[in-house]
């Protein structure tokens, strides 16, 4: 500020007013204000994302911007809940493709992006775009499970039918003795 300049920090894209107040070694003042407008960046566009997904699977994400090598920022938030954000960087065309590792809860969700250029200069959002997070069904979360129970329950079935079947001749065999002995006291008698 000494040496006659002020340098302002990176700005969201909008309308402002500067109020510049100065003073002399006299305590005379002068002021002045001036308008001026942060033009934003284009903004990026989501081309892929899916409509629902289930709380296992992970979050793909692609797009484009006008912008080659900067970085894309995607937002994933929650109605009424601060966003969760994921920066990438874009290729030589402008391309971007965001895969969101950590698992979201069930729920609704809204996603949208915004590109950040070297300087700090920000695009305006893209458009918003409605996410819906599942429970995966009781087959993909317990299928293993399933699957081993009932190998356990055909197994058990074909032993017991293998020990009925066991059980039949060994009575078939029993009541065929037994009747040989009646017919052979019978031919006796």
């Amino acid at each position: 500020m000494a040496k006659g300049y002020f340098e302002l920090g990176p700005l969201l894209p909008g309308e402002y007013q500067a109020n510049v107040l100065a003073f002399d070694k006299a305590d005379n003042a002068a002021s002045s204000t001036l308008r001026f407008y942060v033009d934003a960046l284009k903004a990026p566009i989501i081309s892929t994302i899916p409509a629902v997904i289930d709380r296992n699977t992970e979050l793909l994400v692609s797009g484009s911007s006008f912008y080659p090598r900067i970085t894309a920022r995607l937002f994933i938030a929650k109605p009424n809940e601060p966003p969760v954000t994921v920066d990438v960087a874009t290729d030589d065309q402008g391309n971007w493709i965001v895969i969101h590792k950590e698992k979201l809860d069930k729920g609704n969700y809204e996603v949208w992006a915004r590109v950040i250029d070297a300087r700090g200069a920000q695009s305006m959002d893209s458009a918003k775009h409605l996410l819906t997070v599942v429970s995966p069904s009781i087959v993909q979360t317990y299928g293993l499970w399933i699957i081993i129970l009932l190998m356990v329950i055909i197994v058990g079935l074909v032993l017991y039918i293998i020990y009925l079947k066991k059980e039949h001749r060994e009575e078939k065999r029993r009541i065929m003795t037994e009747t040989a002995e009646v017919k052979d006291k019978l031919d006796k008698i």
